[in-house]
């Protein structure tokens, strides 16, 4: 078990939608289209890790700004 001051390095898919504030539904297609963040496996539970969803979020944010 974590201690109360150790952030977990990697989320589940819920869990990575509510941090990077988006609805798991649009996680999940993202990641169909092979435009979401970089995914992995724990057994067959997809996590992502947290500095890959800061990556993706902030890649967003310049696509849109950037126009």
């Amino acid at each position: 078990m974590l201690e109360n001051n150790v952030q977990p390095e990697y989320l589940r898919r819920r869990e990575a939608a509510a941090f990077c504030k988006i609805s798991v539904s649009f996680l999940e297609k993202a990641q169909r289209l092979g435009m979401g963040p970089r995914m992995s496996r724990l057994g067959k539970s997809p996590v992502y890790a947290i500095a890959d969803l800061r990556e993706w979020v902030a890649s967003r944010y310049e696509k849109k700004t950037a126009a």
